[in-house]
C-alpha cells in the first residue's frame, strides 16, 4: 500500500505535473500568438475612409437576433450580401483571407445564417425549431429588406456560395425585384445528380493517384443516396483527394483561417465548428432539391463563377444547368486553380471578376 502510494506521488510529481504545465504553455503560447494575429488582421483591415462602413452587430431577422459584418471603403458602393455554405459553414470568420480587396468596391456584408457562427452561439438552440428550407430563404429576404432600408438602395447584389447558391437562385426567382444580380459559386443544381457526380468523381481521383484506402472505403459505401453520416464519410474522402479546396488535402490550413478570425471569440469558433450539425434539421428537404425544377427564366443577371476542380457541387452540372437558363444577362467565369471555394484559391481573379461583371450593370443606372 505503502509502495503505491509513493508510486502516486512520484507519478504526480515527475510526470503529471510537468505533463500539464507544458500543455498549459503550449496553450497559452497558443492564444497570444493568436491575440498578435488578430490584432495585426484588425489594424491592416481596419476602414479608415471618411464614408466607410465596418460594423460588427445582430439585427433581428426571423424572431431571434442574428449575426452580420458590414464591411466597405465607401458605403455608396453597391452592396452585395453574401450567402454562405453548410447549412451552418458561415465564412465571416473566412473573409480576412479574401474579401478586402471587395471592399474597395463594394459594401460587403457577411451574415452569420440561422444555426451557424456567432448567432448559434448567442442564440444556441433557440430558432432551430423552425428551421426548415423556406424559412432560411425568408430569413435571407428579411436580411436584404434590412439592408435596402439602411443603405437607401432599391437593390442589392446577391453572392451564394454552396447551400448559399440554393438560397441565392430562390431569391433571384421570387424576388427579383431586390437584387441587381445573383453570382452563384459552387453552385448547387439537383443534389442527387450532384452528389452522384461528386461520388464518382472521387472515385476517379482515388483511381489515377492509386490510392487503394480510398477505393476501398468509396467501394464499400457505395454511390448515393446516402444518409447523413454516409455523406459525411464521402466528404471525408472528398477532403482528402483535394477535390473541396484546390491542393489542399486535408482542413489544417482553413482551421488556421478561422482560428485568427477578429471577428470570432473562442466560443464563437466552437459555435462555428458545432454549426454542420444543423445539416439535421433540413437534411430530407435538402437531399430532394432539384433547383432548375423551380424554373430556368430570371428577370435579372446571372452569373456563375465556378472552380473547375470542384468536387463538392460538380460544375460540370451546373455548367449544363446554365445552358438552359433565360436571363437578360448571362456568364459563366473558370477558375482552373480552384475547387469548392474559387474565393480563396484565386481571389484576385475572384475580385477582379465581381468588378468587372458587377459594377457596370449598376453603373448603367439599373
Amino acid at each position: 500500500m505503502k509502495q503505491a502510494k509513493r508510486y502516486l506521488q512520484f507519478f504526480a510529481k515527475y510526470l503529471l505535473l510537468p505533463t500539464v504545465v507544458l500543455a498549459m504553455v503550449v496553450v497559452l503560447g497558443a492564444l497570444a500568438t493568436r491575440s498578435v494575429i488578430q490584432s495585426d488582421i484588425t489594424k491592416a483591415r481596419r476602414i479608415t475612409t471618411s464614408n466607410g462602413v465596418e460594423t460588427l452587430e445582430t439585427v433581428a431577422i426571423g424572431g431571434i437576433e442574428q449575426w452580420i459584418q458590414v464591411r466597405g471603403k465607401d458605403r455608396d458602393n453597391p452592396v452585395i450580401l453574401y450567402l454562405h455554405g453548410g447549412p451552418g459553414s458561415t465564412m465571416m470568420p473566412s473573409g480576412h483571407a479574401f474579401q478586402s480587396d471587395w471592399e474597395n468596391a463594394f459594401t460587403v456584408v457577411q451574415w452569420d445564417q440561422r444555426g451557424a457562427g456567432k448567432t448559434r452561439n448567442t442564440n444556441g438552440k433557440v430558432g432551430l425549431e423552425v428551421m426548415t428550407l423556406d424559412r432560411m430563404v425568408e430569413d435571407a429576404r428579411e436580411v436584404t429588406l434590412y439592408l435596402l432600408q439602411r443603405f437607401g438602395r432599391q437593390r442589392i447584389f446577391i453572392l451564394g456560395h454552396s447551400w448559399g447558391s440554393y438560397l441565392g437562385i430562390r431569391l433571384a426567382l421570387q424576388y427579383p425585384e431586390l437584387y441587381h444580380a445573383y453570382v452563384g459559386t459552387g453552385q448547387m443544381v439537383n443534389i442527387y445528380k450532384n452528389e452522384r457526380l461528386s461520388y464518382y468523381g472521387i472515385v476517379a481521383l482515388a483511381e489515377e493517384r492509386g490510392n487503394q484506402e480510398a477505393l476501398a472505403a468509396l467501394e464499400e459505401l457505395g454511390p448515393p443516396p446516402y444518409t447523413q453520416e454516409q455523406l459525411m464519410v464521402q466528404r471525408e474522402w472528398l477532403m482528402k483527394l483535394g477535390g473541396a479546396f484546390y491542393g489542399e488535402t486535408n482542413v489544417i490550413p482553413q482551421i488556421k483561417i478561422i482560428a485568427t478570425a477578429p471577428e470570432y471569440s473562442l466560443l464563437d469558433i466552437y459555435a462555428f465548428f458545432n454549426g454542420g450539425s444543423s445539416i439535421e434539421l433540413v437534411y430530407d428537404s435538402l437531399m430532394a432539391v432539384d433547383l432548375p425544377s423551380r424554373g430556368l427564366d430570371f428577370q435579372i443577371p446571372i452569373f456563375f463563377f465556378l472552380g473547375r476542380h470542384d468536387y463538392v457541387t460538380p460544375s460540370s452540372l451546373a455548367e449544363m444547368d446554365f445552358s438552359e437558363i433565360s436571363a437578360p444577362q448571362k456568364e459563366i467565369v473558370w477558375f482552373e486553380k480552384a475547387a469548392h471555394a474559387a474565393m480563396l484559391a484565386e481571389p484576385e481573379k475572384f475580385t477582379q471578376a465581381l468588378i468587372e461583371h458587377l459594377l457596370p450593370i449598376t453603373s448603367n443606372g439599373n
